[in-house]
């Protein structure tokens, strides 16, 4: 085996186990959390869903204020700070400015929720369930930190474990306030809150040690000139869902906006495996960027493909598997999801592009380029929902999204080629995209049979496009079987 050969073998490795890691932290919970939704329905409905949906939408565009951008600086300045008394002044100022910030932020928004409640959370109260939204988003920050400050020493195993405690143990709280206590609404929002609180706890004792520095306004500086340029991507970000959904509920009703919630429950695997994928490519890409050989970009190209192929199977997989399980476990209140939970779906695919072709954009530093892509989906998003929503209802609103992702991944590629020219095959990855896409159209046959057939013959349908895959020696393949005959050379 060549030098070049070992080298991309221990990057793939390194990916793909912290992948497993944070995916593992994500999946187990809410595989647990999936085999409970037919709980959840019997006791809430469709339009507590849909309430539940767009007080998430509030506190995540909360939550984005009162970090202003800052504890995302941390997993870039993290690697320009060495461990020790510079790392701890760093990680120590960050800390402060986090809970000064949630506390002023918190404040106003307490005061602010009257006047912005008609017009993007349909008249949701203040009290209480607006408080808790509010309480409960100003306990996140040092979680946050914590997150970024995990994935830059790339402790993906403890995050693994970390992640499945809390999870289980939120889920535990959802179930007694939600399904044993019937609490409702109300019920799921206070079991976030403790979860919160909880989380706060653990991520203060993990920090400690970290936050035992000084508070040097030089370093916020950095950071706040950093985080500049990409609070306008997250807040953007964040605000076009949140109209979306209000978009939603104001022109068809709540329970439309919960349907396209429990629709991107089904689908949710695939955001797992997204963010997992994010959080383990993004230490990796930097570090083979700072090498800049030739050899690194093949690295990166070969990485490149293999979680294209990958995202392709899962991608598959949730299309043709999730809408028939929807009506197998569902009750009729439901059903409209299974039909929703394809172009979610397609959307998370267009989502993984732009995670594929964006992370130089971060490495360069150019954190005002975000924004710009940002802006195009939400221009996008937001123009298409308006267009769509009033005929085709929920279902406009997740083709918006498709077509608005994609909108934002063509910019990032087009921007990412300005900074960085890497022979990825595109051409060749299209193809099998296409492929694959032609095998979930072929599911549009099988709608009228009964849901458990349905189901068999999309299953059937998933392992034909696998055994294409290994006709065409796809790269995924091929690793997989290189790996295979070196585990059985090894026994």
């Amino acid at each position: 085996m060549s030098e070049t050969e070992a080298k991309t073998q221990s990057v793939g490795a390194r990916a793909a186990s912290a992948t497993l890691n944070y995916g593992l932290g994500r999946i187990l919970p809410r595989i647990i959390g999936f085999l409970v939704i037919p709980l959840y329905a019997a006791v809430l409905t469709p339009s507590d869903y849909g309430t539940l949906d767009i007080l998430a939408g509030a506190g995540d565009v909360l939550f984005i204020f009162m970090r202003l951008g800052v504890p995302g600086a941390v997993s870039r300045f993290y690697f320009e700070h060495r461990e020790g008394p510079e790392l701890r002044d760093y990680l120590t100022t960050i800390g402060w400015f986090q809970m000064t910030c949630s506390m002023v932020v918190g404040a106003l928004a307490i005061a602010a929720w009257p006047l912005f409640s008609p017009a993007f959370l349909t008249g949701i109260p203040l009290v209480p369930l607006g408080l808790l939204v509010v309480v409960t988003a100003s306990l996140l920050g040092a979680s946050d930190i914590q997150r970024r400050i995990i994935q830059s020493r790339e402790q993906s195993a403890y995050s693994s474990k970390l992640t499945i405690v809390m999870s289980v143990l939120q889920l535990a709280l959802t179930v007694v306030f939600v399904a044993i206590l019937k609490m409702g609404v109300y019920g799921m929002l206070v079991s976030m809150l403790i979860g919160a609180t909880i989380g706060y706890a653990q991520a203060t004792y993990y920090l400690a040690p970290d936050l035992k520095g000084r508070f040097r306004w030089p370093l916020l500086r950095d950071s706040l000139t950093y985080a500049a340029g990409t609070l306008p991507n997250q807040l953007i970000a964040q605000f076009a869902p949140l109209g979306n959904r209000a978009l939603l509920a104001s022109t068809r009703s709540m329970a439309s906006l919960g349907l396209l919630s429990v629709a991107s429950r089904f689908a949710s695997p695939l955001s797992i495996l997204t963010q997992s994928f994010s959080s383990a490519y993004l230490p990796i890409y930097f570090s083979l960027r700072k090498e800049d050989t030739e050899d690194s970009r093949q690295r990166i190209v070969t990485l490149t493909r293999l979680a294209w192929s990958f995202f392709l199977l899962a991608t598959l997989g949730v299309l043709l598997v999730a809408p028939p399980v929807v009506e197998l476990i569902l009750p009729a209140s439901y059903q409209q999801s299974a039909r929703l939970v394809p172009w979610v779906a397609l959307g998370s695919l267009a989502e993984f592009i732009y995670v594929l072709v964006s992370p130089e954009i971060f490495y360069a530093k150019k954190s005002w380029m975000p924004s710009i892509v940002s802006g195009t989906t939400a221009a996008v998003s937001l123009l298409t929902t308006f267009l769509l929503v009033d005929s085709l209802g929920p279902v406009g609103v997740a083709l918006a999204n498709v077509v608005a992702l994609l909108a934002s991944s063509i910019v990032g590629a087009l921007m990412t080629r300005r900074l960085i020219s890497l022979p990825v095959p595109w051409k060749a990855m299209s193809a099998t995209a296409a492929v694959g896409l032609l095998f979930a159209g072929a599911s549009f046959f099988t709608l009228q049979l009964n849901p458990l057939a349905r189901l068999a013959v999309n299953g059937a349908l998933w392992v034909g496009f696998l055994g294409l895959l290994l006709l065409r020696r796809d790269p995924l393949v091929d690793e997989v079987l290189q790996r295979l005959g070196r585990r059985r050379k090894a026994t």
